[in-house]
């Protein structure tokens, strides 16, 4: 029977790589061979020896390890030399077994990943360092401005506060001046005319003392001017009395002796040069069954009868007025071809018919739904529903409307406006 190392030995390669490390500038082998003999190789590190993964065999001489590393991180520290065991803590270990090398596939890999890394951070990096630096010159830029900004503000408050301190000081100075020259005219004042009441004091006490009978006269002429010219005041005041009293007595002959001024004519005779009218106006019109419109030029018509001609003043556009330009159905209905649109309207009276008696200048909107005043329902006082009802600026009964610079419009159908509403609200 074969001893237990003997058995071990038949199920091995001749020479087996039971350890190694590396030291020196060497890197350490320790083989053992058929006989169950353990030598120890040495090779240069420049020039590793290719170890094929083989089954460990424990021995005394080796040392205890975990298992073969597998990450790359492992396998390139134990490569060179360094355990990365938690029992040597990165140290040295000459005697480390393993079985597995770094390959170049390996060490490439680490090249790439090292420069991938290094292509992506370094334009990451530079774009950060470049907002860095453009958030800083921003931040420098508005610092700079407040700055500035602050710096004028200061500037421009002090040249106010000193323009208005100047202002001041010379109005406070103005007015001293003035109350001085006031004091000092005030006092020179007082001072001559104590001198002249002095003067003339001392002038009559002497004259009194001297010649007592020239005070008496003066007295006496200052008494005598007083008298006339109270008498001269009487004399004018009773001459002025007589020539009111004459001029009032012949404003009452003539208002007794002359005739009654003749009543006012008619305001349909009322002189109508006073308002120019001219001889052609501009005007909307409808002259065609067709969705169309025309502004032309027209004569200014002539009032007739009760009829009176307006300036038109303002005027509105109602909802009918768009089908009335689309000429729709409707359209058909309620007006007549040819027309002027506009049946809301206001205006100023220019001209009157020989029966109409509106006064001149008198300002008026227009009654558009011309009744008829005959039938059964303008008997019955219900004019809004005429039988025969015609329309202002639909074409029914007139063509008039107030979509033009004058418009004719019978009297009856006028309204006045007050005076004091405002043109602007027409």
């Amino acid at each position: 029977m074969l001893s237990c190392e003997a058995a071990m030995a038949t199920t091995r390669p001749p020479n087996q790589v039971i350890s190694g490390g590396v030291g020196d500038g060497q890197r350490h082998v320790i083989v053992r061979t058929q006989g169950l003999e353990e030598r120890e190789e040495s090779s240069p590190t420049f020039s590793p020896p290719i170890v094929t993964p083989a089954t460990v065999v424990p021995s005394s001489a080796s040392i205890s390890a975990p298992s073969v590393p597998r990450t790359l991180i492992d396998r390139y520290f134990l490569y060179f030399g360094f355990s990365s065991y938690p029992d040597s803590g990165f140290g040295y270990r000459k005697g480390n077994s393993f079985d597995e090398m770094v390959t170049v596939n390996d060490v490439l890999l680490v090249v790439v990943l090292v420069h991938l890394l290094t292509i992506l951070l370094v334009p990451l990096l530079t774009i950060l360092l470049v907002i860095l630096l453009v958030l800083l010159l921003t931040i420098l830029l508005v610092i700079l401005l407040v700055i500035l900004l602050t710096i004028l503000l200061v500037h421009l408050l002090t040249i106010l506060l000193v323009h208005l301190l100047t202002i001041l000081l010379v109005l406070l100075l103005t007015i001293l001046l003035v109350l001085l020259l006031t004091i000092l005219l005030v006092h020179l004042l007082t001072i001559l005319l104590v001198h002249l009441l002095t003067i003339l004091l001392v002038h009559l006490l002497t004259i009194l003392l001297v010649h007592p009978t020239i005070l008496i006269v003066l007295l006496l002429t200052i008494l005598l001017v007083l008298l006339l010219t109270i008498l001269l005041v009487l004399l004018l005041t009773i001459l002025l009395v007589i020539l009111l009293t004459i001029l009032l007595v012949i404003l009452l002959t003539i208002l007794l002796v002359l005739p009654p001024p003749p009543a006012p004519p008619p305001a349909s005779t009322t002189s109508p040069l006073l308002v120019y009218v001219p001889k052609t106006m501009k005007v909307l019109i409808k002259n065609h069954e067709m969705e169309s419109y025309e502004y032309t030029d027209m004569d200014v018509p002539e009032p007739e009868g009760d009829e009176v001609l307006i300036k038109v003043d303002a005027v509105s556009i109602c909802g009918s007025d768009i089908p009335l330009y689309k000429w729709s159905p409707m359209a058909r209905v309620i007006a007549t071809v040819p027309f002027i649109p506009g049946h809301e309207a206001a205006g100023t009276v220019v001209k009157c018919g020989p029966e109409a008696d509106l006064e001149i200048g008198s300002r008026v909107g227009v009654e558009n739904h011309f009744n008829c005043g005959d039938c059964f329902q303008c008997r019955q006082d219900q004019r809004e529903i005429c039988q025969h009802m015609g329309q202002y600026g639909h074409g029914r009964k007139t063509k008039h409307g107030g979509c033009s610079e004058y418009s004719i419009v019978p009297q009856k159908y006028l309204f006045k406006i007050t005076k004091d509403l405002s043109k602007f609200l027409l």
